[in-house]
Parts: structure tokens; C-alpha cells; sequence
């Protein structure tokens, strides 16, 4: 609200009171002095509902000149006007009620210094306007980042958006700005901009996440030549860099997606997880039908000691090859796709939940298997329930067996697999101690996955 109207509002309280008092039907010595207040509140609520009709007259016919995705300008006018509206008929009822009177601050004034206030804030944080997105419309995202000063810059854009006028601009000037990049989304980038991405230092980058098309087949790219200190997230879509490359070092997330034939190699991949050793969440999802090239003999355990998280979609002898040599005593998710849950692969993943999760089962509270074959039409279950396990005195220290509950149905053939997985639960659970739900789940016979329903 502007100081035109701040003026009108006062000039029309004072009047309305002055009215109010000099009432005639006020002179009349029957009146008791509850009736003579409701008579003057009414006479003053009367004035608001004519000054709010000013405002809406007034701001109907306002034009906005300012940036749209102010967050309190993204509301429509009608909307504004209805929330002005709805302070004067709180006010209205606070007169009639006899709770307010016309010497206090009224509620529109308090909210114009709420709007004043904002709009400060907003002109004078460029934080605030750090952020650019391919989904706003080309005019908001230059503002934004001619507001945003020198703040550090989060951006998502689509490479799509360059057909559209202004794109290019737009680009242009986000690339000029790199040295100021935080968070980037960059997908189906073109290959100029990743030449730039060679080239140029991203000294505040901490999450990347870039994707190449299909189209054409990419070469390796030396992403900010390898240096950017402080990047802690990243993730690679049909993107091959060096893979011995300093950015794996401080990674915390690394995700990695291929759907092309030119994957990282198993080889390649260990390289990769031997030199992020503090890595909470990793994801590899490659073409199954990809051989991982040829598989070193001799390779030294990878410690994850951090790790949490461990989502492989790769060819069954990568899969094996990996969690042979990893070792995740955090793991809580733990899942692969495209490898056989029965033979060598399903006893590597034994292999690497023992040591992986044995700890969190010992203080899970309750542990369900499911072990599902749907080509075959079958399916085992196996739960463990602390409750009923202390709600039966008769049962001895650590003897879980009396306790799985095994239903079966289906081929039998498949039953060394179920019994396969009991055996290991019961091999490496030696006490009741359970706190925590935890599952360990095989579904289909072309997958595995084992997760945690709750944390420590």
C-alpha cells in the first residue's frame, strides 16, 4: 500500500469519527452508553468498508512493474485485495464488539509495514535471488540474476530451452557467471558448453548433476580440469570423465548413469570408489548387457566406512566383483538389479551383507525376509519379532530359530535359496537384542535388495 492511500485511510478515519460523534440519534437520553458505542463503531466500520472500496478500485487498476517471482508479488491482485479486505472486517468486528478503538494502530497499517519490510528484505538479500530455473520464464531468471549480485548461484537448466528466444542469451550470460556456480543441474547439455566445462575453474561448486543425449557418442571429458575443492555431490548421465580424476576425492554422493556402451569398466569403477573414501551414497546403473571388461585377480578391499547407501544395476560379474572387495559397516540400502539372486552373485551378496549388516540386524527389533521367484510362482517369508520373543520367558539366550515364522509356497526347487538366506541370518544373529526394524528382501530372480526401515 503506497502513502496515498496510507493518507487517504487516516483522512477517512478522522472524518468517519467525526461523524460518529456528532450522530444526532447519539443525543437521545434513552440511549444507554453499550448503544451509544455500538452507534459510533458502526458509523466507523461503515467508513473502512468505503475506504477498502478505494483500495480495490485503486489496485484493480494497478500495474505490476515488478519482478513477478517476488514471492509475495506471485500472488494475484484479486487475492491481495481479499487479504486487505479480510484485515478491515477483522477490524470491523473488533469495533462492534467494543475491543478496539480508533486511536490504536489499525490492522491495514500494521500490514503496511509488513509489505515495506519485505520488499526491504528482498532488495537488499541478493541471496534471495540466486536461484535460476529453465521452468521460470526468461525474463524472471535475468532479473534474478542481475539482483543476485555476487552471491553464489543455483541453477537447473535444460538445453532445450535454447531454441526459444533469449536462450542463447540467457546462457551466455550463466556461463559468465561460472566462477559463482554452487548447485548445477546442467541436462542435455551440448558439447560447446562442456568444452567450456573443461576449461573453466568452479572454485564454489558443491553438487553437479549433468547429463548428455543419446544422440551422438561422447568423448571423455576433463571436467574444470579436474579441480573443484569443494564439490561434494555429483552425478554423471551418459558422461565419461577420467576416471582417475581428483573430483572423486571429497565426493560425498556420487551417482553414475550409462545407457550407452561406453560405461566405466569394473576396473574403472574400483579406481573410482578407492579414491572417495568418504562416500555416504553410491549409485551405478550401467547397460546389463555391457561385459565389464576384464577383472583384476588381486584387488585390495574398498573400505566405505561411511557409506550408507549402495544401489548397483550393472552386469552380474561387476556386481560380484564388487562386493567381494567392498566393506560398508554403515550400509542401511543396500540393492541390485540385473544379477542372478542364485549361484555365486547371491552368495557374494551374503558375502557383503555379513559384515555389512550383520551389526544393524543384531539391534533390529523386528527382520523380515522375502524371497520371491515370479517366473516360478514362488515365495518364502521369514520374520523375527523381538516382542514375542520377551513376551516368552521359556526361550533360551539367542536362540532366534523358535522364532522365524517360514511360510512357502510354490517350486520346491527354489527352497535352498530361502533356506540359504535363513541359514545366514541365523549363522550371523547370535542375540535377541533387537531394536530397530530391518528387511532383507529378494524379489524376482534377477534382483536383490536388502534395506533398513529405520536408523540407530
Amino acid at each position: 500500500m503506497d502513502d496515498y492511500m496510507v493518507q487517504a485511510h487516516n483522512t477517512i478515519w478522522d472524518e468517519a469519527y467525526r461523524k460518529a460523534r456528532s450522530e444526532p440519534s447519539l443525543n437521545d437520553p434513552a440511549l444507554t452508553l453499550s448503544q451509544r458505542s455500538t452507534i459510533t463503531m458502526r458509523s466507523l466500520a461503515d467508513a473502512l468498508m468505503t475506504f477498502r472500496d478505494m483500495m480495490h478500485c485503486r489496485y484493480s487498476a494497478e500495474a505490476h512493474h515488478h519482478n513477478t517471482y517476488l514471492p509475495i508479488s506471485r500472488l494475484p491482485n484479486d487475492l491481495l485485495v481479499k487479504i486487505f479486505a479480510l484485515a478491515s472486517e477483522m477490524e470491523y468486528r473488533f469495533m462492534v464488539s467494543g475491543h478496539h478503538g480508533p486511536g490504536e494502530v489499525t490492522t491495514l497499517a500494521r500490514l503496511v509495514r509488513v509489505c515495506r519490510e519485505w520488499r526491504r528484505i528482498m532488495d537488499n538479500t541478493p541471496s534471495l535471488w540466486a536461484y535460476l530455473s529453465s521452468s521460470y520464464p526468461l525474463p524472471a531468471n535475468f532479473e534474478c540474476l542481475a539482483r543476485s549480485n555476487q552471491a553464489p548461484l543455483h541453477i537447473s537448466f535444460n538445453y532445450r530451452w535454447l531454441k526459444y528466444e533469449g536462450g542463447r542469451e540467457l546462457y551466455t550470460k550463466i556461463f559468465e557467471e561460472v566462477h559463482r556456480w554452487k548447485t548445477v543441474k546442467l541436462h542435455n547439455v551440448t558439447i560447446e558448453a562442456l568444452n567450456k566445462l573443461e576449461n573453466w575453474a568452479a572454485p564454489l561448486l558443491e553438487t553437479l548433476d549433468v547429463q548428455w543425449n543419446l544422440e551422438t557418442t561422447l568423448r571423455t571429458i576433463n571436467l574444470f580440469c579436474g579441480s573443484a575443492s569443494r564439490l561434494r555431490h555429483l552425478t554423471l548421465i551418459n558422461i565419461n570423465i577420467p576416471w582417475d580424476s581428483n573430483l572423486f576425492s571429497r565426493l560425498r554422493t556420487l551417482h553414475i548413469y550409462h545407457y550407452q556402451i561406453y560405461s566405466p569398466s569394473a576396473q574403472e569403477v574400483v579406481q573410482v570408489l578407492q579414491s572417495c573414501p568418504g562416500l555416504t551414497r553410491f549409485r551405478l546403473h550401467l547397460p546389463p548387457e555391457v561385459h565389464p571388461g576384464p577383472i583384476p585377480l588381486e584387488t585390495p578391499i574398498i573400505e566405505l566406512l561411511q557409506l550408507d547407501y549402495l544401489s548397483l544395476r550393472v552386469h552380474p560379474l561387476m556386481t560380484e566383483h564388487l562386493l567381494r572387495r567392498m566393506r560398508t559397516p554403515s550400509c542401511k540400502y543396500f540393492s541390485i538389479d540385473h544379477a542372478k539372486a542364485t549361484g555365486p552373485t547371491f552368495s557374494a551378496a551374503m558375502d557383503h551383507l555379513n559384515p555389512s549388516l550383520s551389526s544393524i540386524l543384531l539391534a533390529a527389533r523386528k527382520v523380515d525376509i522375502v524371497i520371491k521367484c515370479n517366473a516360478l510362482d514362488y515365495k518364502a517369508t521369514a520374520k523375527i519379532d523381538k516382542d514375542e520373543y520377551d513376551n516368552e520367558s521359556r526361550m533360551r539366550d539367542g536362540d532366534l530359530a523358535q522364532y522365524i515364522r517360514i511360510q512357502a509356497s510354490g517350486d520346491r526347487s527354489t527352497d535352498e535359496l530361502a533356506l540359504g538366506a535363513l541359514s545366514w541370518l541365523l549363522d550371523n544373529v547370535h542375540t535377541p537384542s533387537f531394536s530397530l526394524p530391518v528387511s532383507l528382501r529378494i524379489s524376482d530372480t534377477t534382483s536383490l535388495h536388502a534395506f533398513v526401515d529405520g536408523y540407530h
